[in-house]
């Protein structure tokens, strides 16, 4: 008798998917770190460069640097503010000096 063949992996393999009925819990594993890896990550990386600081010592403007326009609202209280990622502030001191000159 001769011996069997080897069984060949099909050519395609079947998608990942973390609902399969056959999948096992190393699947699903994977197909958990790809998710928070490829959507969760990057998520909270572009909503913590949304946050602008004034410190206080200043006030700002809202700068959109995407359509280059500037939003009339002042900020004047100081601390992180959620503009959004095509933002910036525009900064001014909230400090006034008046310099006075005499002619001697």
């Amino acid at each position: 008798a001769e011996p069997a063949a080897p069984k060949r992996a099909p050519a395609v393999m079947p998608a990942m998917s973390l609902t399969r009925p056959g999948a096992s819990w190393e699947d699903k594993l994977c197909a958990l770190i790809t998710l928070v890896v490829v959507l969760i990550i990057p998520s909270i990386v572009l909503f913590a460069m949304s946050f602008h600081r004034l410190h206080t010592t200043e006030v700002g403007l809202d700068y959109n640097t995407f359509w280059e326009r500037v939003d009339s609202t002042l900020y004047t209280k100081p601390g992180l503010h959620l503009l959004g990622l095509t933002h910036t502030f525009i900064r001014f001191p909230k400090t006034v000096q008046t310099m006075q000159y005499n002619e001697q």
